[in-house]
């Protein structure tokens, strides 16, 4: 069994100070793919972290690898074929909502 691990790149590492103020607020960022488009993946990941300027307090995933039970042949062996693992990413997130006037 072979695992694959996306890797953000370029973003910092912050943590969530304990004294949350009354204007934030913790939400979750769900993403999800196949192991064969982890670029595509990371490019998702990355534009999203860029463009909402979240401060990232946990991230966590799952790699899920799929099989398909092929029919046998004419030798009468099954063989099997492996389809591309789906990748879940969970971010955990703080967002400031700024109060309404």
């Amino acid at each position: 069994m072979f695992l694959t691990f996306v890797v953000v790149e370029n973003y910092p590492v912050q943590t969530c100070s304990p004294e949350r103020t009354p204007d934030t607020m913790h939400q979750i960022k769900l993403f999800k793919g196949l192991e064969t488009d982890l670029p595509g993946l990371e490019k998702e990941m990355n534009e999203w972290l860029a463009k909402s300027g979240a401060r990232v307090i946990n991230m966590f995933g799952n790699l899920a690898p799929q099989k398909d039970e092929t029919q046998p042949d004419d030798t009468g062996v099954a063989h099997s074929l492996y389809l591309p693992s789906n990748i879940f990413i969970a971010v955990l997130y703080e967002k400031s909502e700024k109060p309404s006037k």
